[in-house]
């Protein structure tokens, strides 16, 4: 056998020190704690979209249609070997909802705008100005502290220029949920 070969652990043989180095950084991987981060940071989307299903029920409740893409389809579902027809049938489910609203709520949360988010807020951005009286505006919703620690501190409190401009356009960003449900409530009540 090649694991009893008296050779592998001779120290001029360099597939010794490459499967040392290779344990080594496994091994300073788990010390410094890379798997709780890496599974902290899937808690963290998997807290996101549930919030954001939460809110969804809240506005409901509120007497609100509410188009949310993770209610939609499981991002599971379009993952095909081909790959081919995932962007597209992701794009058109999206479209069709961004579409079909009269006012978009986008979070704003993380380190920077959700490529998504953000393309939502410009299809959105771009209806509204041509056809006011159906599309009524975008509210944009901050709730990370990282952002709001920015808050008044830089240009657009640190949100992308373009984005906030986009958003301004046609509506406003706020900082907590009940801030956004009265900001829809003032949108949908806008004549």
């Amino acid at each position: 056998m090649e694991f009893f070969n008296p050779h592998l652990y001779d120290l001029a043989n360099p597939e010794l020190w490459v499967a040392a180095g290779l344990f080594l950084f496994l091994g300073i991987c788990v010390f410094v704690g890379v798997p709780k981060l890496v599974a902290d940071q899937l808690d963290a989307k998997a807290a996101r979209i549930q919030s954001e299903l939460d809110e969804a029920a809240r506005l409901r409740a509120e007497g609100f249609e509410v188009f949310v893409p993770h209610e939609q389809f499981a991002e599971q579902k379009f993952m095909r070997s081909d790959g081919d027809s995932t962007a597209d049938e992701v794009y058109a489910v999206d479209l069709a909802g961004v579409m079909g609203a009269n006012a978009v709520l986008a979070w704003l949360d993380g380190t920077q705008v959700d490529d998504g988010t953000s393309v939502e807020i410009g299809i959105f951005s771009r209806l509204a100005a041509q056809d006011p009286a159906r599309y009524k505006g975008i509210i944009g919703l901050s709730t990370d502290m990282r952002v709001a620690r920015r808050k008044g501190l830089v240009p657009a409190d640190g949100i992308n220029l373009f984005v906030v401009g986009a958003i301004r356009a046609s509506g406003e960003v706020v900082w907590s949920v009940d801030e956004a449900v009265a900001a829809l409530i003032r949108l949908r009540d806008r004549r």
